[in-house]
């Protein structure tokens, strides 16, 4: 090795001479400014870690403690009873009035079926029946028949 490789910084894998390192190449302005939660360290990195202390920049996903894990549950469960208590009221509403207009066709049926049965009954009695007919007219034809065989002239009952 010559001397001046050996005076030279050791060049570190990730980065490159211009500053900047193998996945975002430019320069150093171009990197997000990072600051360390734990040492305060302020670094213009992408590494996960802090190049001082070691410390990640991001940490883990926190886990909401049991009560509030239990309030969401709750809230949800009330928001779900909430909703179904709300279909079932909306059900049960349209269901009455479903039945409500059934009700008012039956009885408006009802109403035609009485005024056409009153209707016909008015036009038997206008109109004489066959059998008043028949009944009505058996006395002249009785008396008629034994008129004439009293005479001679028909054969009558005998």
């Amino acid at each position: 090795m010559s001397e001046t490789e050996q005076n030279q910084p050791e060049a570190q894998p990730w980065s490159d001479p211009s500053g900047g390192d193998a996945e975002h190449p430019g320069s150093q302005d171009e990197l997000p400014l990072r600051m360390c939660r734990k040492c305060s360290t302020e670094t213009r990195t992408t590494a996960p870690r802090c190049p001082m202390c070691g410390a990640p920049y991001v940490h883990g996903v926190r886990r909401l403690s049991h009560r509030a894990r239990i309030g969401i549950v709750v809230g949800s469960a009330v928001l779900v009873l909430g909703g179904a208590g709300a279909a079932a009221a909306l059900k049960i509403n349209h269901d009455n009035a479903v039945n409500a207009q059934h009700k008012r066709q039956q009885q408006s049926a009802q109403v035609k079926r009485r005024a056409a049965e009153a209707e016909r009954e008015a036009a038997q009695r206008q109109k004489p029946s066959t059998e008043r007919v028949i009944l009505g007219m058996w006395p002249a034809l009785f008396a008629r028949s034994t008129v004439g065989a009293s005479s001679g002239l028909a054969p009558g009952p005998t």
